[in-house]
């Protein structure tokens, strides 16, 4: 049977910044809009602020660090504060995005991008793998964004489960430029981008990934044709973002992807949207 995941609630309370208290149950992106601050220190102080609660919005839970730690969400806001920053400096110069306010991406990009770790839990972000003595090693788990633009949702997801290896795809020169820099900026180890179109990846990415991930899509059919490839089979699993009315009804079985759950997804803004969580599975005997 399909399983379904129930929506987590929004963190709820008051947080106190140079501009006053502000309701947090607003919305972390509603917190850097209606703040009055008076220089850049405090701006950066309040962004801190607004990300730290975005996790808790999220209702995620976070991964490991490099030395097995859990990860401190002040460090992870920080790391997306950099993300800002640079993201805010090339936007200016090759349209990254639509949006050209942060509360925008912050609501729009960053927050929905991080539930895209609710299709990966902490525990799963390290697989097992035999070893030649005939034990069992952890290896962290292979994922590829495929289309990722602004790093979305890759890098966040990344910034939320450390552990895991990621490949940013993306075809454009100038985004691509920009994912390099912002990997660099934000001192991100185990990740990379490369840059082309998924059918001019070389055979070493074929079947190579645990999990493929997209957001923006447009045909179901097209996107799950297109990720299939680069997963593990069995096992692999691509997970993508569509309307809550969206149904794999009628889908074929996509070459072996079946639809495996599904999770709806709270929005700070927009219509209701869920995950749709498909997996390589080997053809059925008959």
């Amino acid at each position: 049977m399909m399983e379904r995941h129930a929506a987590m609630g929004f963190a709820a309370g008051a947080m106190v910044f140079p501009g006053g208290k502000i309701d947090a149950s607003d919305g972390a992106a509603a917190l850097v809009a209606r703040a009055n601050l008076s220089d850049v220190t405090d701006l950066n102080a309040f962004r801190l602020g607004a990300l730290r609660e975005l996790f808790e919005e999220a209702g995620i839970l976070l991964g490991l660090d490099a030395e097995g730690d859990a990860v401190d969400p002040s460090r992870a806001a920080e790391q997306l504060l950099v993300y800002l920053v640079e993201w805010k400096r090339w936007n200016a110069k090759i349209n990254l995005t639509a949006e050209t306010d942060e509360r925008s991406v912050i609501d729009k990009h960053i927050y929905e991008s991080l539930q895209y770790a609710r299709a990966i839990s902490p525990s799963a972000a390290k697989a097992t793998d035999p070893g030649s003595g005939g034990g069992f090693s952890t290896i962290p788990l292979k994922v590829a964004d495929l289309g990722s633009g602004g790093g979305f949702p890759g890098i966040p997801l990344k910034v939320a489960l450390p552990d895991l290896d990621m490949v940013l795809v993306e075809s454009q020169r100038k985004r691509a430029n920009f994912l390099k820099a912002v990997i660099r900026a934000m001192g991100l180890k185990n990740i990379r981008c490369v840059e082309g179109r998924v059918e001019e990846l070389d055979a070493s990415f074929q079947n190579a990934f645990d999990f493929v991930v997209l957001r923006h899509v447009q045909e179901l059919d097209a996107s799950l044709e297109m990720g299939r490839s680069l997963l593990k089979n069995p096992g692999g699993r691509l997970v993508l973002q569509k309307e809550a009315t969206s149904s794999a009804d009628g889908l074929s079985s996509a070459g072996g992807l079946r639809l495996h759950a599904e999770i709806p997804l709270p929005r700070l803004s927009g219509s209701p949207s869920k995950l749709m969580i498909f997996q390589n599975s080997p053809p059925s005997s008959s």
